[in-house]
């Protein structure tokens, strides 16, 4: 097969090499009369496990959809070659292929910076945002669902899994990444899609997925237990980013955030997506003054090296924290012991799990009320006693 012509647009579409190739379709790269550079997935119509009507629906969105970071279609149509029946999509084409090959092609998932990983996670959570409001679930997020451009731009693919209609009972999608509810045959919502985001982030942060287990049943149980098995103090995971993570990743589907507000909290992180700029976060202060540490007491033995660097980040943490506390009780107008109880709080809640969380955020919705949280100052303030409570925490 050298060319395919629409019958649609009578475009022709020259096959220049095969880039991709599922159970069912392949997808290959072509190239129009006018050198236009395309992906055209082409599936068999033969097989009787075919369901035309998600074949259809996959081709429709992402012709209807129009988001940087969702896949554009620009045509799609049945043809006929050699007695068998295909169906046609043409796409965009994304020159780094999925967001999983071209990691391992590049040497594995920390061999990218912490800021393009966080750029990443900020392109995902606004695609999925976007589908949301379109009324739409996804139900299958992956990094093999995610294309990459030359400029390491990603966008979101196979729609093959998403619907819009209600999915009660139903259980789809790869099981180290379902949201609990899924596992025990409770239906999907939006909200199951930000568990599985949330799997993907940690994936981007760590290296690794959240939960596992040597068998199926295992690696429910530890979803649906909520049992970790990435310690995140031993990564270098930015710390308000880890904290977004563990709201992803409640039990209580009704305690997640939304993706609207994933992407709100994700853009403080960084006042500039487009140069992909962080906050200083704490954890990377405290690793520069250990490392000072380190070259100054080399010749000391291992115990005392250990004891000076864990009495340095004690003092680190109790000044700073101290200096915190009082810059926002001194906005907030309010006593510092008030202070104190609303980051314990956030301690407490990451902690313990999801039934405290669910607790905590209702507190957590006064206190900003009570703080008059829309203050710029206030808001600043708190966020840094976010970062506080996380890094004592996990630090």
């Amino acid at each position: 097969l050298k060319q395919v012509i629409s019958p649609k647009t009578n475009k022709t579409y020259n096959i220049q090499q095969s880039i991709g190739q599922g159970s069912f379709a392949k997808v290959y790269l072509v190239v129009d009369e006018k050198l236009d550079t395309y992906a055209m997935k082409m599936t068999q119509l033969s097989s009787q496990d075919l369901d035309m009507k998600k074949i259809r629906f996959e081709a429709e969105i992402i012709e209807k959809y129009d988001h940087p970071n969702v896949v554009k279609g620009f045509e799609h149509f049945q043809i006929t070659i050699k007695s068998i029946d295909y169906f046609v999509i043409i796409m965009k084409h994304y020159a780094n292929g999925d967001l999983m090959n071209c990691i391992i092609a590049n040497n594995g998932i920390l061999s990218f910076s912490i800021k393009q990983r966080l750029y990443w996670m900020y392109q995902m959570a606004l695609a999925i945002e976007y589908i949301h409001d379109q009324g739409l679930k996804y139900r299958d997020i992956k990094l093999q669902n995610f294309v990459v451009d030359e400029n390491l731009d990603i966008a979101l693919c196979d729609f093959n899994t998403a619907r819009d209609e209600d999915l009660s009972g139903t259980c789809i999608g790869t099981p180290i990444s379902m949201a609990p509810e899924v596992l025990q045959y409770k239906g999907h919502t939006q909200s199951c899609d930000i568990w599985s985001m949330g799997c993907m982030f940690c994936l981007l942060l760590t290296g690794y997925l959240p939960f596992n287990g040597e068998t199926l049943q295992q690696l429910t149980m530890n979803i649906i237990k909520r049992r970790f098995a990435v310690k995140l103090a031993d990564t270098d995971c930015d710390d308000l980013a880890t904290y977004i993570l563990l709201k992803m990743l409640v039990t209580n589907p009704s305690s997640r955030d939304s993706a609207s507000q994933v992407v709100q909290q994700l853009e403080t992180i960084g006042n500039s997506y487009s140069t992909i700029i962080q906050q200083p976060n704490l954890t990377a202060e405290l690793k520069e003054m250990m490392l000072e540490t380190q070259q100054t007491v080399v010749k000391m033995d291992m115990t005392s090296l250990k004891q000076t660097m864990v009495a340095k980040k004690e003092t680190y943490l109790n000044v700073k924290s101290q200096q915190l506390l009082e810059n926002l009780a001194q906005k907030a107008k309010i006593p510092v012991e008030k202070a104190v109880l609303m980051v314990e709080e956030i301690k407490k809640a990451l902690e313990t799990g999801s039934e405290v969380v669910t607790e905590a955020q209702l507190k957590y919705q006064q206190q900003k009320k009570d703080l008059e949280f829309r203050s710029d100052g206030v808001e600043a303030e708190w966020r840094e006693f976010v970062e506080v409570a996380v890094f004592e925490l996990y630090g």
